[in-house]
């Protein structure tokens, strides 16, 4: 099996050697030729001129390319993808638009890192690796297989340009720490709007009613409301099963990272890093574990657990078990945390559930985790490649203002319409018999991973959303005032002398602080207990560790 993929990659290879018109460096070209009777307008809508004084590639304007151009891209295909990337419009239009053909080398889904690690074990790489993500990436780097961008980005990426000066963060977070980029963006702040908010408190609204009760404002408020719901029998059935309130303590949504924030904390240890816990106060880094914030909050939710207004099961629970109770004959659900009501309690019981603001702690305290939904690297451009200046105009096109939503959802009319001056809707209700709305999309876009940046700058018109958005667009804007400016961030990292060391001290401090909140959320904490810890914090060298930590977010954010 393995003989006939690199058999396929080496025939992909011959293909790609074949390039017209390409440069012969990897530098971008600067070298000035005859003016040519082609022309175009400039990207940014000024006067006519020759778009080629530089060379074949132009910097703005169209075609991209004077004589024709050819490059090969590698991409994941996804399941519902029923048309191969050659035959979708979008793909025609663009070749005669920019006089670049691209040869699509596609692999099935979840079956491409054995192929990506092939084509560079043998050198034969394509072109781009278009919307996949390398593994080993920064070696790759180091081993000078993929190209750095950032010349290319400054002078053949106008709209890239554009927007991460609007948006400091997408250039930030692809940059590594050598200062260069080696991939386009994938960034969406509409996504963003929306997600923001990974999660909210959410409560029975019925059972507030019920025993007039208002929507509670503190974290006292909180635990003497959970404490009717124990007691009074809000659900009517004359017995004592109501759960107060529960979470699934080991996942994503539905965790207790961001009730932390009535204390003056964020955070919690999921992922098995402790940048999961950095949390920024004034362009400071601190380690939210070692807070008095995280003691007190310690505190109190060990209160809950032992008072049985926390559900017992929350910290070994997984999302059926929990979904079980939210939907339970009986109704015996009063709170819990999630994306939204809907994925807990179902959409029938959801009207029946309202979000809770951030709580404010006994100090005053009202902080929500905020979600860093950094610009992903895509689109990786192999040392292989002869004509990077094209590859790099090539991408930047579909972050131009009138391409987003054609690329990200294939061509107008046909999954999403016009419907006002500034506005669209999807199509859901215009599919072909017997095309469902993903199949559609995802056969004509140019794939719902397309690195390619959204913003209103350039992509001003909105969804009609549909209800179900509207609700969590909504909450996570009543959330947002209480989610903090400065989270941590860090530039993407080439390997460092100090790494295996450095990586062994924080998993030490990863192993002790998850073993250590977890016994204390449950079995308590006192004074001395907390003293003690946070000597163990020193003996395991966390002042050592956050010094690299602060000085990579301050490298991060020195990035313009």
């Amino acid at each position: 099996m393995v003989k006939k993929v690199v058999a396929l990659l080496l025939a992909a290879t011959v293909g790609a050697s074949m390039l017209i018109g390409c440069s012969k460096s990897n530098e971008p070209s600067g070298k000035e030729t005859t003016k040519s009777e082609t022309t175009g307008t400039q990207a940014q809508g000024n006067e006519t001129e020759d778009i080629f004084k530089d060379g074949n590639i132009s910097k703005s304007g169209y075609p991209i390319a004077k004589e024709k151009v050819k490059l090969t891209m590698f991409v994941e295909t996804l399941p519902l993808e029923k048309k191969s990337y050659a035959e979708r419009e979008l793909v025609k239009e663009a070749e005669l638009k920019t006089n670049v053909e691209i040869e699509w080398i596609e692999a099935p889904f979840g079956q491409v890192e054995e192929q990506i690690n092939l084509y560079f074990v043998s050198g034969d790489m394509p072109d781009v690796f278009y919307n996949s993500a390398v593994p080993n990436f920064s070696q790759k780097i180091e081993a000078k297989q993929i190209v750095n961008l950032s010349p290319y980005l400054k002078d053949y990426a106008p709209n890239f340009n554009m927007l991460s000066e609007a948006y400091p963060e997408i250039k930030r977070n692809i940059t590594f720490d050598d200062g260069n980029i080696y991939s386009y963006a994938k960034y969406d702040t509409g996504f963003i709007e929306v997600q923001e908010a990974m999660d909210g408190l959410y409560i029975n609204k019925v059972w507030l009613d019920k025993l007039n009760l208002e929507i509670p404002k503190t974290t006292e408020d909180f635990y003497n409301v959970l404490k009717a719901f124990k007691e009074q029998d809000p659900n009517g059935n004359g017995k004592q099963d109501e759960i107060p309130f529960s979470v699934e303590y080991n996942s994503n949504n539905f965790n207790m990272r961001s009730m932390y924030g009535s204390f003056g904390v964020l955070g919690q240890l999921i992922y098995d890093s402790i940048n999961e816990v950095l949390n920024v106060n004034d362009g400071k880094v601190v380690f939210a574990p070692a807070q008095e914030g995280f003691f007190s909050a310690l505190q109190y939710y060990n209160k809950l657990y032992n008072d049985d207004l926390l559900d017992k099961e929350s910290f070994t629970q997984n999302n059926a078990q929990l979904l079980a109770k939210a939907k339970h004959e009986d109704y015996i659900l009063g709170s819990f945390i999630g994306w939204n009501q809907d994925t807990v309690v179902g959409a029938e019981r959801a009207k029946d559930y309202v979000l809770v603001p951030a709580l404010e702690g006994p100090n005053g305290d009202r902080m929500w985790w905020r979600a860093n939904w950094s610009p992903s690297p895509r689109y990786i451009v192999s040392s292989n490649c002869k004509n990077v200046e094209a590859a790099v105009r090539w991408i930047d096109m579909w972050s131009e203002e009138g391409n987003v939503l054609k690329s990200a959802y294939g061509p107008e009319g046909s999954t999403w319409e016009r419907v006002g001056e500034d506005l669209y809707k999807l199509n859901f209700d215009k599919l072909p018999e017997g095309v469902s709305f993903g199949e559609l999309r995802q056969s004509n876009n140019l794939s719902n991973m397309i690195p390619q940046i959204s913003t209103p700058i350039n992509q001003p018109l909105k969804g009609v959303p549909d209800e179900r958005s509207t609700n969590k667009k909504a909450d996570t804007e009543a959330l947002r005032p209480f989610m903090p400016k400065e989270i941590f961030a860090f530039l993407q990292q080439l390997p460092k002398p100090d790494d295996q060391k450095n990586a062994l001290i924080e998993n030490d401090i990863l192993n002790y602080t998850k073993t250590f909140v977890s016994k204390a959320l449950i079995e308590g904490i006192t004074d001395e207990q907390w003293a003690e810890h946070l000597d163990k914090l020193k003996t395991l060298k966390l002042d050592e560790i956050m010094k690299v930590k602060q000085e990579l977010y301050d490298k991060y954010k020195s990035v313009e």
